[in-house]
């Protein structure tokens, strides 16, 4: 549960950091880093959830 918690927050203040970051650069290529490294991001969150449940489970 610990894990949900902090990697929630911690996405919330990346993406709100990048996605700010982004509109105040204002740069289509820097658009799309952001846009991936977010992506990048959220993935490895889903990756390490699933990968505790199925610790806890088996």
């Amino acid at each position: 549960m610990a894990t949900l918690i902090t990697g929630v927050l911690g996405l919330s203040i990346l993406f709100a950091f990048l996605i700010g970051l982004a509109f105040s650069i204002g740069s289509v290529p820097f658009s799309i880093i952001v846009a991936i490294v977010l992506t990048c991001a959220f993935a490895d969150f889903l990756q390490t959830i699933l990968r505790d449940r199925a610790r806890r489970n088996g």
